[in-house]
Order: structure tokens, then C-alpha cells, then sequence
């Protein structure tokens, strides 16, 4: 790949790298503002986040290197409730 090939690609990925930064902020306000005014709000965008296996195994990860017993048995128990639904239980 030539220099102004590599040069533009860098480019191209910056440019995206900033979006999904401007994206991720404005959704975490969205979901500050509505979350803290509403629970059900709050615990269905939790689900619906947590149901993306890939996600969900991410921040188990996560959370069972850095978080603390309560996070670590929370996560447990919304594992193992995604597998029996999973499983049709």
C-alpha cells in the first residue's frame, strides 16, 4: 500500500473513531437523563444491552477482573438467567 493510500485510511478511521465517540456521549446522556427519571426505562436498556452475547461476555469479563463481589453475583445471576431463556426454561 503506497504512503497517500495509508495516509487517507488513517483518515478515514480517525474520522470514525471521533463519530463513535459523539455517538457513545450522546447516548450516554440520553440514557443518564431517561434513566434517572425512569427505572423501567432504565432496566430495559440494560436488558436489551446485556441480551448481545458478545457485549455481555465483554463486561463479564470486565466485570470479574475489576468489580466488586455484588457486581461479580449480579452478573452471575443475569447469566444464568439469559441461559435458561436461552435454553427455553
Amino acid at each position: 500500500m503506497n504512503n497517500n493510500k495509508l495516509e487517507n485510511l488513517e483518515e478515514i478511521v480517525d474520522e470514525i473513531q471521533n463519530k463513535i465517540e459523539l455517538i457513545g456521549s450522546t447516548l450516554n446522556l440520553i440514557i443518564s437523563e431517561l434513566g434517572d427519571e425512569n427505572t423501567e426505562f432504565q432496566a430495559k436498556f440494560i436488558s436489551s444491552t446485556l441480551s448481545v452475547d458478545k457485549f455481555r461476555d465483554e463486561f463479564t469479563k470486565f466485570v470479574n477482573e475489576e468489580g466488586d463481589d455484588d457486581i461479580k453475583f449480579t452478573m452471575i445471576e443475569v447469566n444464568e438467567m439469559i441461559e435458561r431463556l436461552k435454553n427455553g426454561e
